[in-house]
């Protein structure tokens, strides 16, 4: 977009300057996620009948331990983080897109009778993608609401669809490019901004909240998850 300006100068002529206004710019290329993630994290949902005890099923989500026999992942999801030096050092009017940092992780949805009722998270490690951690039952219901809001809940969601977090203020969305706009779905209701789970907001928007919280902030990268 270009606006024009028109300057007076000291003899009291016209120049006229073209002034060009900063464009948002598309998030970093995040991506979809890899298919060998997705089988890394099928093959530990195999193992869930093995693993999961009437004493851990509750905290995987899962009723029974008998229901983790019924147990299959979907909807698999890379996941890009924003900093909390990066929101210190950011302009609340700045576009959020250049703040979007990718990373080599990967959530894929564990679904019970079409329940989503926790979720595994894979990385690749050393070249093999590895599942390194499973369970959050509430963080991963809400962050697939997010994913049916956006009808992107399906067996490979879109290249423009991807998981945003920003562990330093424990928040968690589905972010979408939409062109030059990056809409964020919050996880779960957040007073301190207003923010309200399943519930679209511009990136902008979300900027302008927490860029100001995240510069008062006095304590290191990363809360208590």
């Amino acid at each position: 977009m270009r606006a024009k300006v028109l300057i007076l100068g000291s003899a009291g002529g016209l120049a006229l300057m073209l002034a060009t206004h900063a464009i948002a710019q598309p998030a970093p290329a995040v991506g979809s996620a890899p298919a060998e993630s997705f089988k890394a994290a099928q093959a530990l949902a195999k193992t869930f009948p093995q693993i999961v005890t009437p004493e851990t099923a509750g905290t995987l989500g899962f009723a029974t331990a008998e229901e983790a026999q019924r147990a299959t992942v979907q909807a698999p999801l890379r996941i890009a983080v924003i900093g909390l030096d990066r929101l210190k050092a950011a302009n609340p009017d700045a576009p959020v897109q250049p703040l979007v940092t990718p990373t080599n992780a990967v959530r894929s949805f564990v679904v019970t009778d079409g329940r989503v009722t926790s979720s595994v998270i894979t990385r690749e490690i050393n070249g093999t993608w590895q599942a390194v951690r499973y369970g959050r039952p509430l963080l991963s219901a809400g962050l697939a609401q997010g994913l049916r809001a956006r009808s992107a809940f399906v067996e490979q969601p879109p290249a423009s669809v991807f998981e945003l977090d920003i562990p330093a203020l424990n928040l968690w969305f589905i972010a979408q490019q939409e062109g030059t706009r990056l809409m964020l779905t919050p996880a779960a209701d957040d007073e301190r901004f207003g923010f309200r789970q399943g519930v679209a907001l511009d990136g902008q928007a979300v900027m302008s909240k927490i860029v100001p919280y995240a510069k008062e902030l006095r304590t290191g990268d990363h809360l208590v998850d």
